[in-house]
C-alpha cells in the first residue's frame, strides 16, 4: 500500500530543475514534439521507477527489521554528512 506521505517527495522529485536544461536543448532541436514526448516518457518512467522500487525496499526491510549492522551504517554516514558539512562551511 503505497502512503500518502511519499506523494509530496514524488512531487517534488518529479517538478526538480533537473529536466529544465535538457528541456529547453530539446526544444531547439529539429524534431521538438518528438523529442519532448520521448523525454516525458522517460521522464515519467524514471520517476515511477525509483517510487515502486523505494515503496518495494520499504516494505521489505519493514518486514524483515534492522539487522546488526544497521546501528553502525548509520552512524558511519551520519559522522560522512557531518564531515561533508563541515568541509562546505
Amino acid at each position: 500500500m503505497l502512503s500518502t506521505d511519499l506523494l509530496g517527495p514524488a512531487l517534488g522529485i518529479a517538478a526538480s530543475p533537473f529536466g529544465i536544461v535538457p528541456a529547453i536543448l530539446m526544444l531547439f532541436s529539429a524534431r521538438p514534439r518528438l523529442g519532448a514526448l520521448g523525454f516525458l516518457a522517460g521522464w515519467s518512467a524514471g520517476v515511477l521507477a525509483g517510487l515502486v522500487i523505494g515503496a518495494l525496499a520499504s516494505e521489505a526491510l519493514a518486514a524483515r527489521g534492522p539487522g546488526p549492522l544497521f546501528g553502525p551504517v548509520r552512524v558511519g554516514a551520519g559522522l560522512a554528512l557531518l564531515w561533508l558539512a563541515a568541509r562546505q562551511w
